[in-house]
């Protein structure tokens, strides 16, 4: 039987710079229309802005063309502060509950303009904190783009309780300059079919492929240069006379929406896609296990203590299973045996570093147990995972409490039950932590994985909060699978 991926068409819409009589709204519907006539269905990424315009200017034709597909959220505005900017320095609940009072007004704007359910939110430049992940477990949507990656396949992730399509492996990304240009634009088709292969030799089941930018199939020049340089905001009555981004001629414009169409018809006849929109993510890749075998837990126990670090393994995060042996532990304590299996528990990871060195270095089996039972009812009742146990005026840290747990764990496995248990540094978050903070932090060096917006944020921006929320984070981190 051949194999398909399930692939979701995908585009960014942006441009509240022009003028109605530039064209660009035109240029939506065209993109729109263009996918129907072919019977394909894409997801059209709207900043909230963006969305008021077109109803604003009375485009009843272009909200009914989007409408025949699919409408989600590409953040509130691009206006500063941006999400990373107004998020610097917060805590983890202050900083979601910033992004809840924009996010929410933009899906809203969405369900007004288009009369449809929002299927996604989604990252606009580099214009993200890791606690929009957590907003979009509480709608129950996707997030786009998004930094957090799993490994190995680099494909859909779980973080923070929602599902998140990565810019990683699993992304193509068609250039816009390359609709204009038939030799480019052959180039790019053959490029794609080269990453569809390669997609399925890898074992993916699930590649995006983005569309590009409706503004700039017109636009040379990015106009957000002009509107929101350095962390600033040009007034936006002094848009029309101050500098102007450069426009393509009718005549490349006519030629992209012609190549664009014979993507859509390329697409729409490839046996080997599966087109779903993004709404179809978490249906696909949203199925949850109930439960944690012992088998599992033994593995992932061993995995960690071998490579001595906490592992992100395929089924469960690495904060279920942290859970899983705590709730383990508890039962072999009362009734002597280890259960066959335990609830999964689906938590936050820590809000707050640990130590890395344990002030303690053992105790004793009666003890240990006692700070398990208090480590787990404090997790549960927080809804995050306990930082640190600070008992006897000594505080050992997560990571060397971890790595205690998964210790005794195999110790009660092969039927021995340890009178004192150690205490030993161990890292304090999964290996992928380190990568992941680098890409908050990157957002203040100009290093955005969106050419336009990585050059907007403020010059002095302080991540800090970002990059420490995001790898404590990676305690909710694992791949998804189809179901």
């Amino acid at each position: 039987m051949t194999r398909t991926l399930d692939v979701t068409l995908l585009f960014d819409v942006e441009d509240v710079f022009h003028p109605p009589e530039v064209g660009n709204d035109d240029i939506i519907k065209d993109l729109a229309e263009g996918l129907s006539a072919e019977g394909v269905v894409a997801s059209f990424l709207f900043i909230g802005r963006r969305a008021q315009l077109l109803a604003e200017r009375g485009r009843r034709d272009v909200i009914e063309a989007v409408r025949r597909h699919e409408v989600g959220l590409h953040t509130l505005s691009g206006e500063h502060p941006t999400m990373p900017e107004y998020c610097a320095g917060l805590g983890w609940f202050e900083g979601l509950e910033q992004i809840r009072l924009r996010e929410l007004a933009g899906l809203d704007i969405i369900r007004t303009v288009f009369d449809a359910e929002p299927n996604a939110l989604s990252r606009h430049g580099d214009y993200t904190a890791p606690q929009v992940h957590a907003l979009c477990a509480e709608v129950g949507k996707p997030y786009i783009y998004g930094f957090p990656t799993a490994r190995p396949s680099g494909g859909i992730t779980w973080y923070c309780g929602s599902l998140n399509a990565p810019s990683s492996a699993i992304a193509f990304y068609v250039p816009e300059d390359d609709y204009a240009h038939d030799a480019a634009f052959a180039a790019t088709v053959e490029r794609l079919d080269a990453f569809i292969d390669r997609s399925l030799e890898q074992g993916q089941t699930f590649v995006y492929v983005f569309l590009g930018h409706p503004l700039m199939y017109r636009c040379i020049d990015w106009p957000v240069y002009y509107m929101y340089p350095n962390g600033t905001n040009v007034p936006q009555d002094a848009w029309p006379t101050g500098p102007q981004p450069r426009l393509r001629s009718s005549a490349d414009v006519a030629l992209a929406l012609r190549n664009f169409r014979k993507l859509a018809r390329k697409l729409a006849g490839d046996a080997r896609l599966n087109i779903i929109g993004a709404s179809q993510i978490p249906v696909l890749y949203g199925g949850q296990e109930p439960e944690i075998d012992a088998l599992e837990l033994l593995a992932a126990a061993g995995e960690s203590l071998d490579r001595d670090a906490v592992v992100i393994r395929d089924r469960f995060t690495p904060a279920e299973i942290c859970l899983g042996l705590a709730d383990s532990l508890l039962a072999a304590a009362d009734s002597g045996v280890i259960p066959e299996r335990v609830p999964r528990r689906p938590l936050l990871g820590p809000l707050e570093r640990g130590p890395l060195m344990p002030e303690r270095w053992s105790v004793e089996w009666a003890a240990f147990i006692a700070l398990v039972r208090r480590f787990r009812d404090r997790s549960l009742e927080q809804g995050y995972l306990v930082h640190q146990l600070h008992e006897w005026g000594c505080a050992v840290g997560l990571g060397s409490f971890y790595a205690a747990m998964a210790e005794t764990f195999i110790s009660l496995a092969r039927g021995a039950r340890p009178e004192v248990i150690s205490f030993r540094p161990f890292n304090r978050n999964p290996e992928e932590a380190h990568g992941l903070g680098y890409a908050f932090l990157d957002i203040s060096e100009g290093l955005a994985r969106d050419e336009a917006a990585g050059k907007l944020v403020r010059p002095d921006l302080d991540t800090a909060a970002l990059v420490m929320n995001a790898r404590l984070q990676t305690w909710t981190m694992r791949p998804a699978r189809r179901s």
